[in-house]
This record gives structure tokens, sequence and C-alpha cells, in this order.
């Protein structure tokens, strides 16, 4: 990038973070938007309950010839999962290069300096901060559905999915230029806007949420082939039945083989049959932790999280790394797995386990119709109401997203965590399309809910008495959440 440029790689101090940010709302809109736009009346849809919903607006069409003065174009935020960020700032190998020299041509393009600003320590604290004072903290932000989701409510962040920012050339429906799968998961908190887009593609991809991966060998020595597992997915057949019983195959308390380990900090085993919240026809966020399906979903949690025929020990306390390497070491058949955990790093496959893996979807619970695919943390870049830049902040993100998301090197992306094009077929077919983000982490508050909430499970005698006693707990952390 250009020598002038700023590279911020640390939690500012305040009075430092607003003075480099008041240039994305001092400057005014772009030339061409305001002489070219036509004069319409704007017509709002009806709100829901406590969130802003989007707008029909005047149309255009943006030239492509732009150059912006030098502007410099701020994302501020965190960097997302490890080494798979845009956050990038200096080469460390062919494929960071690359990517940097794609940011300088754009750069060099619009006549813009590129910034990202890191709060990986307190984005949503800095961000709404921001947002009370009236003034925007970048361009764009890149947060987690726990903070995005918050400022959503509190009207911090705008709806991208209107017919404004359309014009101004980012088009959040359109995915040659975003991840729509990833994307239209935001659409999940109103059922209406879409409140956070993500990209995937060469350089950097929005990370998949959890599934299973199995160990080939283990699985085929019980009579399983991976060829039959895959098969029973796309059969519409992998169920919970299923599943135990291919564990129960693999299970040998006298090798120390395991079918499977719980995680008890995870919550996607309760997920992938009904999520713990959800969004009620009347716009009402609401918990289903005292529903009957959700009971059934603990209840069978903790039942095969107990049965020494299908995992030969259980610690309640036990850390998700310590399961991973026993699951790396060839010691277990299924082990709950997002894509970060491959080891993957700019194209080089997991070099962690050395014995053949595949890949596949959470088996359907009885009351499931389709497999589930439940983002962990659904990170996006939003923007935030106090941009009184909007025109230019929406056309220069709209063509760095084009620069960083691409649907067919995404597949790529994904073959180069996987040993076999079935997984990337399952990741494809099965899991991107069902997309969701994990509805107990709607904030910080409800995210420590069903973490205190899942070791009780894994104790209890009875689903019964927990899920009643953690529905209050998770109900009025919603309540408070959306000022019920």
């Amino acid at each position: 990038m250009k020598t002038t440029k700023k590279v911020l790689q640390i939690l500012l101090p305040l009075v430092l973070l607003m003075t480099l940010l008041a240039s994305c709302g001092g400057k005014e809109d772009i030339p061409w938007q305001k002489t070219t736009a036509k004069t319409s009346a704007t017509t709002k849809s009806t709100p829901r309950a406590t969130t802003t919903a989007a707008t029909t607006e005047a149309t255009t069409t943006p030239p492509t010839d732009l150059t912006f003065g030098g502007y410099e174009f701020i994302i501020a935020g965190e960097r997302g999962h490890g080494e798979n960020t845009f956050f990038v700032t200096s080469a460390t190998d062919a494929m960071t290069n690359q990517l940097i020299r794609a940011y300088e041509a754009l750069e060099a393009e619009l006549d813009i300096v590129i910034t990202f600003v890191n709060l990986d320590s307190f984005p949503y604290e800095t961000i709404a901060a921001n947002g009370r004072a009236n003034k925007a903290t970048a361009d764009f932000v890149h947060l987690r559905h726990q903070y995005w989701i918050p400022l959503a409510v509190k009207g911090y962040i705008k709806p991208l999915n209107t017919d404004k920012i359309k014009a101004a050339g980012l088009d959040v429906s359109d995915p040659e230029q975003v991840d729509i799968h990833m994307t239209n998961a935001s659409l999940g908190l109103d059922g209406e806007n879409v409140w956070a887009f993500s990209v995937s593609g060469r350089y950097f991809s929005a990370p998949w949420g959890h599934a299973l991966a199995f160990n080939k060998r283990l699985c085929a020595e019980a009579g399983y082939p991976a060829e039959d597992i895959y098969q029973m997915v796309r059969d519409r057949a992998w169920t919970w039945d299923r599943f135990e019983e291919i564990c129960r195959a693999v299970s040998d308390e006298s090798t120390g083989i395991d079918g499977y380990q719980i995680l008890t900090n995870d919550t996607v085993e309760i997920t992938s049959n009904i999520p713990i919240n959800s969004l009620g026809n009347d716009g009402k966020w609401r918990t289903n932790a005292d529903t009957d399906e959700f009971k059934t979903a603990v209840e069978w949690f903790n039942r095969i999280a107990n049965d020494r025929d299908v995992s030969v020990g259980v610690d309640y306390e036990y850390g998700s790394g310590d399961r991973r390497y026993n699951f790396y070491a060839g010691k277990q058949g299924f082990m709950v797995l997002w894509c970060g955990d491959f080891g993957y790093i700019y194209g080089k496959c997991n070099t962690v386990m050395t014995q053949d893996y595949g890949y596949i979807p959470f088996p359907m619970g009885p009351n499931a119709t389709e497999y589930s695919h439940v983002i962990p943390d659904l990170y996006g870049f939003s923007l935030e109401t106090a941009n009184r830049n909007v025109d230019t902040s929406a056309y220069i993100m709209g063509r760095l997203a084009s620069v960083l998301n691409d649907p067919d090197e995404y597949a790529t992306f994904a073959r180069g965590f996987m040993r076999d094009d079935e997984s990337v077929e399952m990741i494809l077919e099965y899991l991107l399309p069902n997309t969701s983000f994990n509805t107990a982490r709607l904030s910080v508050d409800t995210r420590q809910v069903i973490k205190d909430m899942v070791p009780e499970i894994l104790r209890a005698d009875s689903a019964d008495a927990v899920c009643e006693t953690f529905a209050q707990r998770m109900q009025a952390e919603i309540d408070k959440l959306f000022g019920y």
C-alpha cells in the first residue's frame, strides 16, 4: 500500500480514535450521487420490534471512473479468525503478497488510502460509545454477531439492503459481490434486514460453522466406509440413530478409542435439532429452552455424553483443544470442528492430522427436516448510522468486496481444508445453504447463559429442571437486550 498509509494494529486511545475517525462523518457525499440521483418520496417498510427497517429509496448507477482525492477509507473492528483475515498489512507469503498488491491497485485506481483499525480488545464498547456521540468509527466496521446484533438493536448500525446503498455500489444481494449464505444469515435478526455482510474468495473467507469430522479408517474398520456415510447424508438418512450406531461400533474402551467426545463449551449438538432462541411471528425473540422439543434434544445430548458405549470417558471441564488433538491422533471416530480447527493457513492443508478424514453435517434430530449449519461467530461488515459519508463508503466498500469475494474461488478455498471432494460437496450442498447464526450468542450476556448451562446439562439426571431454570435466565437477558 502507499507509504503514507496509516497502519493501526493496536487499540487506539479514545482521543486519537475520535480525531482519526472524524473524517468518516465530516466529508460530503460524492458528487455523482448529488447530481444524478432522481428525487422521489422515501417509503419506509414496517419496522420490526426493536430494529430499524430497510427503506426504498431513489436508485441510480454509479460510474466506474471515480477518484476520491486521497480519501482515507477506514475499516475498524475485529480482524477475524487466525491467519484467515482481510486485515493484511504486510506480506508473509505469496497469498498475502497478492492481496496487498490487490489493495494497492484499488488504492491507485480510486486515489484512496485503505486503513485498518484493530479493535479486537473492545470492539463493541468503542463503536457504541461513538454511536452515542453520533460519530462514525469508520467507513465500515467488522464484528461478530454478539456485537453487531446489540448495535443494530440500539440503532448504531443501519440496514444494508436499501436502494440507496445498492445504488451507491454495494449490493448485498449479489453473490458475486458478497458471500450470499453468510450475508443472508444476518436476516435472522428481524427476518427483513441485512445488518452485516460477509465475503469469501481466494484471499479471505467467512469461516463456516461447526460440523462433524470423521476418521475414515476407524469408521471403515467398524463397517462404515466413508462413501456409505456420505450417501447417508445425500439420502437424508443421516439421523441421530445412525450417528449413535456408528459411534458404538467405533468406540472401544480396551484401546481407548472414542466414538465421540462432547464439547462442554459449545452448543452445536443441541442447536442441530432446534435453536435455543428464535424470532417469533410477532417480531419478538423468545427462548426455546423450556420447550418440549428443546428438552428432547437436551436429553439426547446428555445421554450420549454419558454413554460409555458412545464415548469411553467424559470430563465436564475438559478443554476443546484436548479433544481436537485426541481426534488428530486417530483415537476418536467423530469430532466437532469448524474450518479454523483444520490448521489451514493460506492454502496449506491440515498437516496436524496424518490420518484421513471426511466432513459432514450434524445428524438430523426427530424434529428436523433439514441439516443445520450453525455459525458460532457470524462475522460481517456493518455500516454505522452516524456515517454521513454513506455514498462514498458504500461505493469503495463495493469495489473492495468485489476484490475479496469470488464464489468459484471459495470452493477452492474449502478444498484446501479437506482431503476429498466429497467433503467440499458436503460444505457447499448441505452446510452453507442452511447457514444460520448461533442464537445463544445474541449478546455477550446470552452467550454466558449457555456457557453456564451446558455443563449443568451434562451433569443433570433430568433435563426439565435445568432447562426451566436457564430458560428464565435466558429470557431475562433477551428482554433486557431488546427492551421488551
